[in-house]
């Protein structure tokens, strides 16, 4: 009568695991993904390979176990082309039901922190405020030209582009209930909200453009 949860490397994953383990009482399970850039792992050491996190979640959904799968965006190396790469693997891994999207937050006495203090991999700490050091909503660096608000809205982007899937709309429903369906909903408004301002300034931006005389030289 007595049920739990736990993490592992998806790699040591399997079916008579999962079963053994099912009938003692485990409802859910946790990988960390983080990315599936290749290069962006390799700094990072994630060294199981992504098809053993395919097979896992696929496994855990056969046993009617919950497969919760972490990732981060702002890892060093991180580009809005490798935040697109692992957005573009979300929204085919139908296996994959649900997943965290996290800004990743660079922790005094992490390897992380050394690197975000020495400008490795593009990265750039911006704040020593311990009370910023938050996962969702505020990030306290920036990589390789992605500021604070670019991540946050990037954020936004993820949970958006996972969790608009029909095939993850169940799985959401029981882990999160209402209250899920309300974060969606809030995280498409702030989604709309940027795209609108983004608009609206390349409009004022292509007006004044348009408005200004032509350079005698140009």
């Amino acid at each position: 009568k007595i049920t739990f949860e736990g993490s592992t490397r998806a790699n040591l994953v399997d079916d008579e695991l999962i079963a053994h383990l099912k009938l003692r009482g485990l409802v859910r399970m946790s990988f960390g993904l983080e990315t599936v850039n290749a290069e962006m792992r390799e700094i990072i050491q994630k060294k199981v390979p992504m098809k053993h996190y395919v097979e896992a979640n696929r496994i855990l959904n056969r046993h009617g176990i919950e497969a919760h799968n972490s990732l981060m965006i702002g890892l060093p190396g991180e580009t809005r082309e490798t935040v697109r790469e692992t957005f573009a693997f979300l929204r085919e891994a139908r296996d994959v039901k649900l997943a965290n999207i996290a800004i990743t937050v660079p922790y005094p006495g992490t390897e992380l922190h050394r690197m975000a203090l020495s400008g490795e991999h593009g990265m750039k700490l911006l704040s020593g405020d311990f009370s910023q050091y938050r996962r969702y909503g505020t990030a306290v660096t920036e990589v390789n030209g992605l500021s604070p608000q670019d991540l946050v809205n990037l954020q936004n982007e993820g949970f958006l582009t996972f969790y608009s899937a029909p095939w993850r709309w169940k799985a959401m429903w029981v882990k999160h209930g209402f209250i899920g369906v309300l974060l969606l909903l809030v995280r498409l408004g702030r989604h709309m909200a940027q795209r609108w301002r983004e608009r609206q300034s390349n409009g004022l931006a292509a007006a004044g453009h348009a408005g200004s005389p032509a350079r005698p030289n140009g």
